[in-house]
């Protein structure tokens, strides 16, 4: 009995245990960007917006409601002789010119402007998803390079605690690394901060609940060889919602024009009636009559043309128009600056990485090699190898900026944020016109 007892308690203690291992989310930059353009609430929000462009799509380039009139009058108040009038008028308004198509047009070029605003969002996302990620695992690493240094530093205040008793060191030196034993664990503890703040901010991008275990696994290798720099502007261009933005914010004032010249002339009305009268007609007297007629009504636009609209309209293509080539070119710009940086700044995180580490590793073996001869103290050993986890640390900010050039290049380019993510077309051509 007692072993099916212990039995059932591993058992419960093992599911608990792979319960408690499940519970932690393991993501890296990609992963960690299509989780978050999945499950961020504020972008749920934002494509809201693109449905409610739907829903005025579907319900434009409609007819307005028709008219039913009645009417009744009779001579009660005045001779009251029994006559009286009867009638019943159906009237609807029809468009002199194409307005509803036009507004359909417009509504469907607001779909998608929706549309590339909400992939922008998207854009924005990713960059700080793959940018956080990338912090959290620096902020790793620099952690891992304190802890080395901190150990060595204790192996350092031994060493001189027990010189210091043989008055072979100053009291002093052995001070001097008791407080650097205290900067290292605030070092320590800076870096644990810097991991956790990131570590929320992640989890707001990916809306996860501040109490989910989040592990994050980042490559900060650098690559074997140099990222290309040559990238074409037009397709970058073409790439970047928020250039489609300035685009599609042209097309809609030119489909404004066209809805605002179609609405200078108002609708007519067409009107369906029926009567039926009663009346006195000498010598027969009282008698009844009915009749059925249309009536046609016809705007005559002889002071309004919706003249303010148009100019209106006008004056927002030239805008935007100004807008998408001054966009254009600052996102070129943009471009050949980071391409630039992102090369420079592997360079200098690969001469750091093998070359100087190399020669650092070198020393600290030929001071490795003096000290078991005897030619060099155990203080000068340490700082050689406090020199060299120094160099690792230079060299880790240097690949850290590495890679956050190269996100920014994928941020400014908008390659590579929409993995997992399908998404609809626009239905609309986008064209860039001389105003």
């Amino acid at each position: 009995m007692y072993f099916y007892l212990n039995i059932s308690f591993i058992f419960v203690f093992l599911m608990h245990s792979l319960h408690g291992v499940e519970s932690f989310i393991r993501v890296d930059p990609d992963s960690a960007v299509t989780r978050a353009l999945v499950s961020n609430k504020h972008l749920r929000a934002a494509e809201l917006e693109i449905k409610r462009a739907r829903v005025q799509l579907h319900w434009e380039g409609r007819l307005n409601n028709p008219e039913l009139e009645i009417s009744s009058s009779s001579d009660a108040l005045g001779n009251g002789e029994g006559e009286s009038v009867f009638e019943v008028a159906f009237a609807q308004q029809f468009p002199l010119t194409s307005k509803l198509r036009k507004a359909r047009n417009s509504r469907q070029v607001q779909l998608g402007l929706a549309e590339a605003e909400v992939n922008d969002q998207r854009r924005d996302l990713a960059n700080k998803v793959r940018t956080a990620c990338i912090m959290i695992a620096t902020a790793q690493q620099k952690k891992e390079l304190y802890i080395k240094q901190s150990k060595l530093n204790e192996e350092v205040v031994d060493f001189l605690d027990s010189a210091a008793e043989r008055a072979e060191a100053s009291v002093l030196d052995s001070t001097k690394a008791r407080l650097d034993a205290k900067v290292f664990k605030q070092k320590i503890n800076a870096a644990s901060s810097e991991i956790e703040r990131w570590l929320g901010e992640l989890r707001d991008l990916l809306s996860l609940p501040s109490e989910s275990g989040l592990i994050v696994s980042a490559d900060l290798q650098l690559p074997a060889e140099s990222p290309s720099r040559k990238i074409d502007i037009k397709s970058a261009l073409s790439r970047r919602p928020d250039y489609q933005v300035a685009l599609i914010r042209t097309n809609l004032a030119r489909a404004e024009l066209s809805l605002a010249k179609a609405n200078s002339l108002e609708d007519f009305a067409v009107k369906i009636f029926a009567e039926r009268e009663r009346k006195i007609d000498a010598p027969e007297g009282l008698g009844s009559n009915s009749m059925i007629g249309l009536s046609l009504s016809f705007p005559l636009p002889l002071r309004k043309r919706n003249e303010s609209a148009i100019e209106s309209a006008n004056i927002n293509i030239s805008k935007h128009h100004i807008e998408a080539d001054s966009l254009a070119l600052n996102i070129e710009n943009n471009i050949k600056v980071a391409l630039n940086a992102r090369q420079a700044s592997l360079e200098a995180a690969r001469e750091s990485s093998s070359v100087i580490l190399e020669i650092a590793e070198k020393n600290l073996k030929g001071y490795r090699e003096a000290y078991s001869a005897g030619q060099v103290s155990f203080v000068q050993l340490q700082l050689a190898q406090e020199q060299k986890l120094d160099l690792e640390q230079s060299s880790l900010e240097l690949v850290h900026e590495y890679h956050i050039a190269d996100a920014s290049v994928k941020y400014i380019t908008a390659t590579d944020i929409f993995s997992g993510i399908s998404e609809r077309r626009s239905t609309f051509k986008l064209k860039k016109k001389n105003p």
